[in-house]
């Protein structure tokens, strides 16, 4: 079994809410962003807990206070805004978070090739409520549906998934890597039962992330060309309304089927690229 890695522990980040209070987790996956649930976001910002009912332009513009928890030096609260293109990114409870300032190289959360996991055990490592900290064991045990897994905690070792747990990544003893991401739990008293946003979705984001941050810069530059490019590869009876930015673009190729060109099936993000 392989257990949590330093570069799993140093990329955890605890949020806190408008007084201080840590209420959920995240975790660093590039460059600066941190990943955690939309309604640990909404719960930090005063706006409830259904997510669902919190639309982007609520939260934009928003600072969120976050910590890296195993920082080598103590470390103040870092400031982090939110980024609308991923608000509740696929449909699903998950927001993305941009770090103001803070570490020059910060952690990277090590996400493991899509492999599945049933069966596996796993750790997972958060802020629960009435705890300052602690780990929940256990085994993964299968999808729940196409972007959701249950886990569920073995015998006496390790807490229940608890509030607090949101948002922490999901690290595969077997793979040794990072699998998903805690994002609900049941209810019940003592159930040790919970439900993790599955590894495609964690890989879908990651992956469009890393076109957006190489784009980003150049996107007002290379406007004609990218809105051109859109066009090539956009289906000619498409549902999708045009683009209004380059990060809307990158997120709806994501979404469109795939093309065949040459008796192959290539992936329309690809040819965008």
């Amino acid at each position: 079994m392989i257990e949590p890695t330093d570069q799993y522990k140093q990329s955890i980040v605890k949020i806190f809410d408008q007084k201080g209070k840590v209420i959920g987790t995240g975790c660093c996956i590039n460059g600066g962003y941190i990943l955690t649930c939309a309604h640990v976001v909404t719960q930090s910002l005063g706006l409830g807990k259904k997510p669902t009912e919190i639309t982007v332009d609520q939260v934009q513009e928003k600072t969120i206070q976050v910590q890296f928890h195993f920082a080598p030096a103590a470390q103040s609260p870092i400031s982090t805004e939110i980024i609308p293109a991923f608000w509740q990114f696929r449909g699903e409870d998950v927001a993305l978070l941009h770090l103001i300032q803070g570490p020059v190289q910060p952690p990277i959360m090590p996400l493991q090739p899509h492999t599945d996991p049933w069966g596996h055990e796993f750790s997972v490592f958060g802020f629960p409520d009435q705890r300052p900290e602690g780990w929940s064991e256990g085994k993964i045990i299968n999808e729940q549906s196409n972007t959701r897994v249950q886990v569920q905690g073995v015998g006496e070792q390790g807490l229940e998934i608890l509030p607090g747990f949101s948002g922490a990544p999901v690290w595969d003893k077997a793979l040794g890597g990072v699998v998903g991401m805690v994002a609900s739990r049941d209810p019940e008293e003592g159930a040790k039962i919970g439900f993790m946003v599955s590894h495609n979705v964690l890989q879908q984001l990651v992956a469009a992330l890393e076109v957006v941050t190489l784009l980003a810069p150049f996107a007002q530059r290379l406007e004609a060309h990218w809105r051109n490019a859109y066009r090539l590869v956009q289906p000619q009876n498409s549902e999708f309304p045009p683009p209004t930015s380059l990060e809307q673009a990158i997120l709806q190729l994501l979404d469109l089927p795939h093309q065949t060109l040459q008796a192959q099936s290539y992936r329309r993000i690809d040819i965008f690229l």
